[in-house]
């Protein structure tokens, strides 16, 4: 969104190539997502059973959260692509009212107008 004179503007391609970084973000993400393995290695017999647990409960609670932040930026460039959609439409509705009032109105002197 740009700001000009008081004014907000937007900028369709920007929107769009907004959202295709956000979903190329959340597929790398999820591509590098941790790894559940490497809590395997905290367990018995290399760490004490009670640190096993731990690291197990960490490690599905980051794990989870993970997910959660991917979702939601993939989630996010949907929205976004939907705004721009929005966007458009809106664009192209007021564009044709004022395409009516161009060429359909009629310009009628002050003092001609009736008294309301």
């Amino acid at each position: 969104m740009t700001v000009d004179s008081g004014w907000y503007g937007v900028n369709p391609a920007s929107l769009d190539g907004s959202s295709h970084l956000l979903l190329e973000i959340a597929t790398l993400l999820h591509q590098g997502r941790p790894d559940a393995d490497l809590s395997v290695q905290a367990r018995r017999p290399r760490a004490h059973w009670e640190v096993g647990v731990a690291v197990e409960h960490f490690a599905y609670e980051t794990r989870t959260q993970y997910d959660n932040a991917v979702a939601l930026i993939a989630a996010l460039s949907t929205k976004l692509r939907a705004a721009k959609g929005a966007y458009a439409e809106a664009d192209a509705a007021t564009k044709a009212a004022l395409d009516a009032i161009v060429l359909h109105g009629k310009h009628v002197p002050a003092h001609e107008r009736p008294q309301l």
